[in-house]
């Protein structure tokens, strides 16, 4: 159970509001506006009883007496302080109630927030033994000092990526690479989940699940900058999944699109050392590519052309006319029981994967604002119609087999020449690679036998070969042995 405490200060608005008492998800909120309150209501368990009668589905609609729920209340492991007026660390001494809690700061951090624990942790500094914060990719609280190991240990991990200077395309499968080097090994049974799955507990652990493995990613890519998005799927016949989506933008290859990957299912089998490395695919691909790959999951949301036409003729419609109806428009787009029919709503989604923001609700802002302006709407509308036809195609660009072989090559490389002993680099392994990954045809094997036997070469060997020699990769590779020879 989390009891959470409020001094009745928001901090977004910069003015107190007076809220008082409701339950919560396992637990109550209490508003405290002066120093007795909080003993107030640990004084009188009929308040606790009462608003838990009528609110039970939030506890899992476990029956509980008014004795028995006081209980739970007052041994309650965690207690939350939303603190806008108080001073944190003097109401902890004044309550002998909070001197044995784990308390709780009110405060998101991400993972690149190091700064601002660091600021946090000096300042908490008298009762760090007690303080716990909220940490992306964590569905537990952690306490400050493992937040601050967890956003280290990524630190680490991305600023040794960085020091090599890749392309993004490049950093992606370099960090791809990293992160599926761990075996997919589940909790045990009657063990909390959140052990395979939090980011800080995976880090430290050797449990791992597809969760662990995308939060992995995920905070080593957000920490380079990059625009991620965890991507939860549904099985038809039951069970979920997560992978991981990133917008990517190379000129070095030409390449700027939404793109997916799923480190989990390339991940290291048992008593495997580095065969892993031998296959690339779910990296890198489109929506409807990696869909097709998975066709026992239920889709993401619906990539319909129909939906971007859609768009285009109600809202070209709707500002031709002599009335505008700023409020029709607006509502249209972001009311979610119009958008569960329209559809719209998955412009939003993909909107935000690209560029970090809900492209229509920032419209349907704009033009509320300027509802008496009809010029400024109808410039507005025209150039989100543009904006919207731009980000559908970014779901759709599929990097090419030969880009797919040179980002290989110039990725390979660099971590050969880092450990020789654990990423191969030649000719074979790129090739097999290359039709392990579906990026060629491999041929059949009796039509390998027949090749062989005649002395000659599958189409997909001619045009590998090809693009070996079209951008140098052979080189490449001949410059890595006598480097490696040289040593």
């Amino acid at each position: 159970m989390v009891l959470e405490l409020y001094d009745g200060y928001d901090k977004e608005k910069n003015e107190v509001v007076y809220y008082d008492f409701e339950c919560r998800d396992h637990g109550f909120f209490m508003r405290i506006d002066r120093d007795n309150k909080l003993e107030d209501y640990l004084n009188n368990p009929s308040i606790f009883y009462d608003y838990y009668k009528n609110e039970k589905f939030l506890f899992d609609n476990k029956e509980y007496s008014k004795k028995e729920l006081h209980n739970e209340v007052l041994n309650s492991e965690y207690v939350m302080l939303d603190f806008g007026i108080n001073d944190i660390n003097d109401y902890i001494d004044k309550h002998e109630f909070l001197k044995n809690k784990k308390i709780i700061l009110k405060n998101f951090y991400e993972i690149t927030d190091k700064q601002k624990l660091l600021y946090d942790i000096d300042k908490y500094s008298k009762h760090l033994d007690q303080i716990y914060v909220i940490l992306y990719g964590n569905r537990d609280y952690v306490h400050i000092l493992e937040a601050l190991e967890t956003m280290e240990i990524i630190e680490k991990k991305a600023l040794e990526i960085k020091s090599l200077n890749l392309s993004p395309i490049e950093t992606v499968m370099y960090a791809y690479d990293i992160v599926r080097n761990r075996e997919y090994i589940e909790e045990k049974e009657g063990e909390d989940k959140s052990i395979s799955r939090d980011l800080t507990k995976v880090l430290k652990g050797k449990e791992i699940v597809c969760e662990g493995f995308t939060g992995i990613a995920d905070g080593i890519l957000t920490y380079l900058g990059f625009n991620v998005t965890c991507v939860n799927i549904n099985r038809i016949k039951g069970g979920g999944h997560q992978r991981f989506s990133v917008y990517i933008k190379d000129d070095k290859y030409g390449i700027d699109g939404v793109y997916y990957f799923d480190p989990t299912w390339e991940s290291k089998e048992p008593d495997e050392t580095n065969e892993f490395l031998n296959k690339y695919i779910f990296f890198g691909r489109t929506k409807k590519q990696i869909e097709t790959l998975s066709q026992d999951y239920f889709t993401e949301f619906e990539l319909l052309d129909s939906t971007y036409e859609s768009l285009k003729n109600y809202l070209i419609d709707s500002v031709e006319k002599e009335v505008i109806d700023v409020t029709s428009i607006a509502n249209t787009l972001i009311d979610l029981e119009v958008n569960r029919i329209t559809n719209y709503r998955n412009i939003n989604k993909m909107s935000a994967k690209v560029n970090r923001k809900f492209i229509l609700k920032e419209y349907s802002d704009y033009i509320r604002k300027n509802v008496y302006n009809d010029d400024k709407i109808r410039e507005a509308t025209y150039k989100l119609i543009d904006e919207v036809k731009k980000i559908f195609e970014k779901f759709k660009h599929v990097i090419s087999t030969e880009k797919m072989i040179q980002i290989l090559n110039n990725v390979r490389k660099v971590e050969h020449s880092i450990n020789p002993n654990f990423y191969p680099y030649d000719m074979e392994s790129l090739r097999q690679i290359a039709y392990n990954s579906f990026w060629l045809k491999k041929p059949k094997a009796e039509e390998e036998l027949m090749y062989r036997i005649f002395g000659e070469k599958s189409k997909s060997d001619i045009r590998f070969d090809e693009i070996v020699k079209e951008y140098g990769i052979d080189k490449d590779i001949e410059e890595s042995r006598k480097t490696k020879v040289l040593k």
